[in-house]
């Protein structure tokens, strides 16, 4: 993969699509909630369909931020990612700031409801 030139968030976002896609992601969301928190501009949801998948889908998701340099990274804000949760338990929350990715399965995705949460408080875009 080459490093990323002159990049928005908006750039940043396809990139991260193009790669849960190759990486066989599921019911990929993204949310605008800009308009409605201050904690974080957009919320990608990612499903996953296992442990393995899920571990895999977060190294590719680091290995991308990697890629920018300091200077990409003071233009999108992100000073540093934030992990919380484990890859063995099938939910793991990468905090960027100014966009937050939830690589999640289908079991807990259903269980906390976590895209009628979101549906409701932003503007919903499927992949």
């Amino acid at each position: 993969m080459a490093q990323l030139k002159q990049i928005s968030i908006s750039h940043l976002k396809e990139h991260i699509i193009a790669c849960v896609s190759e990486k066989k992601a599921t019911d990929i969301r993204e949310y605008d909630v800009q308009k409605h928190t201050w904690l974080t501009d957009y919320v990608m949801v990612i499903g996953v369909s296992n442990v393995i998948h899920c571990k895999a889908m977060v190294t590719a998701l680091i290995d991308i931020f990697g890629l920018l340099s300091e200077t990409e990274r003071d233009q999108l804000e992100i000073n540093h990612i934030n992990q919380s949760g484990t890859t063995d338990s099938g939910w793991v929350i990468l905090d960027l700031g100014p966009l937050v990715i939830h690589c999640i399965d289908s079991q807990s995705r259903t269980f906390y409801k976590l895209d009628d949460l979101l549906e409701k408080q932003g503007t919903v875009y499927h992949y």
